[in-house]
């Protein structure tokens, strides 16, 4: 889910930093688009929330759209 191609979360980041008109919302639609149905990936709770999570095998860590990354112990 985060390298694996051809919409791993690193490829959808990578194509949307190519677009000048892509903003945190975009970014955030196309990683809901891709990867909501994956047990191990952490939907918002709402449309305006940038946070999603990832349930990594050490547990979980959620990233910030706007670049900013926040740990749960």
């Amino acid at each position: 889910m985060i390298a694996m191609k051809p919409l791993s979360i690193f490829a959808l980041v990578d194509e949307e930093s190519k677009f000048p008109q892509s903003t945190d919302a975009t970014l955030m639609t196309k990683l809901n688009n891709n990867h909501g149905k994956n047990r191990n990936y952490l939907k918002p709770k709402s449309d305006i929330n940038t946070l999603f999570g990832i349930n990594h095998f050490a547990g979980v860590v959620f990233y910030d759209t706007r670049g900013e990354r926040r740990y749960l112990w």
